[in-house]
């Protein structure tokens, strides 16, 4: 059974309302709850999953039933969020490898890398890394690769996401939430 997706994307708005506490909703709306992703900019259009060797994640997925379900959990700042992939019980967090910043879906919860999600005014997201003393934030957004890449001993196939690029590099995201997430099987 596939699990029912919003059509509707979300809006963080509520997200900058002012707030005294990291784990009160209204500076983490978004936790708890699991999302497909989007990702455009750049003339992509393609859903975000992981590829089977080595759970990479990668932006080439045209079909939204191949796209990985993610649950949202509040990190320390505000919409700041570990994504935990949940595409059939996977159970795997989301971080960066040391070499090369490159994203995949292995990881333990202590590991996640805290993603900042940035409103862009349209309705859609950047990411950036905030894990702390990971290097210069200014160049750790997310985005895609244009073409395949031999990097720190693998293959990086085209689409392939980093966190190394700078603000005007980052893609964008838009969030369509999983109805009933939490009782359907995919």
């Amino acid at each position: 059974m596939h699990k029912n997706v919003s059509s509707s994307p979300v809006d963080l708005s509520l997200a900058d309302a002012p707030t005294l506490l990291s784990g009160d909703v209204t500076c983490h709306p978004l936790s708890g709850s699991t999302f497909k992703l989007w990702v455009s900019g750049f003339g992509l259009g393609q859903w975000l999953s992981f590829n089977d060797d080595g759970h990479w994640l990668i932006a080439r997925y045209a079909a939204e039933d191949d796209a990985m379900p993610v649950l949202f959990e509040a990190a320390s700042e505000c919409n700041t969020y570990h994504l935990q992939n949940t595409y059939e019980s996977d159970d795997q967090w989301i971080s960066f490898t040391d070499c090369g910043k490159w994203l995949r879906a292995t990881y333990s919860q202590s590991d996640a890398m805290p993603m900042k999600f940035t409103d862009a005014g349209d309705g859609t997201y950047t990411l950036q890394n905030v894990w702390p003393g990971s290097g210069d934030f200014n160049q750790q957004y997310v985005s895609f690769t244009d073409n395949d890449n031999a990097d720190c001993g693998e293959i990086h196939p085209a689409h392939s996401l980093r966190a190394d690029y700078g603000e005007g590099s980052a893609m964008s995201v838009t969030l369509h939430e999983l109805v009933n997430a939490g009782q359907a099987q995919m």
